[in-house]
């Protein structure tokens, strides 16, 4: 594929480790979304586990997975994605895909470049849990700072101390947010105070 706008992979699978080039299609709509995107891959995913015996899958749809996140243009790398194949022919011929004429196939990242999705493959990235870190952010001012296996970074903020950050993660909070967020398969039990 000459010049691909970006790449895509996942960390969590779906047959989709290793980076894929995208070229851009066109941007189209479903039935209840206006910011889906066309894409097409190389090297085209294996169709077999999809029925599809020897056809191999080489146009997606994608949406961005987060809200204020966005393809049109893209301001922030990696974008966190879902990923559908389509079930109908020519799908490049449609301004718009109704939700029973695609089906979610995967999560996925897109990124700026193949080394930078490289740089979160799995095997080179082999983290399997959320990280937690308490950081000062000034006087009596701390948050949280979570990064899951994938380089999502969030922020949990509004503690007035170390000592209540880290209560936070003891409790069983913790574990409701990451659950609030579909996160709980990589969840450990937090580090021990010293």
């Amino acid at each position: 594929m000459d010049s691909p706008d970006f790449f895509l992979a996942s960390s969590e699978g779906y047959q989709l480790e290793k980076p894929r080039s995208c070229k851009r299609i066109k941007r189209v709509r479903s039935d209840t979304r206006d910011d889906l995107l066309l894409i097409k891959v190389e090297p085209p995913l294996i169709g077999q586990p999809y029925g599809l015996g020897g056809r191999d899958i080489d146009t997606l749809l994608i949406a961005a997975r987060h809200k204020g996140y966005s393809f049109f243009p893209i301001k922030e790398w990696p974008v966190f994605v879902h990923v559908a194949r389509l079930l109908i022919e020519n799908p490049e011929q449609r301004e718009q895909i109704h939700d029973n004429e695609f089906e979610s196939i995967a999560w996925a990242e897109l990124y700026r470049t193949k080394e930078d999705a490289r740089a979160m493959h799995p095997r080179q990235y082999p983290r399997s849990v959320v990280l937690f870190e308490p950081q000062q952010m000034g006087e009596g001012q701390w948050e949280i700072r979570v990064q899951t296996p994938a380089g999502e970074i969030s922020h949990i903020t509004e503690f007035k101390s170390e000592k209540e950050a880290e209560s936070w993660l003891a409790s069983d909070r913790r574990r409701a947010w990451l659950k609030e967020r579909g996160w709980e398969r990589w969840d450990i039990d937090p580090p021990k105070s010293a």
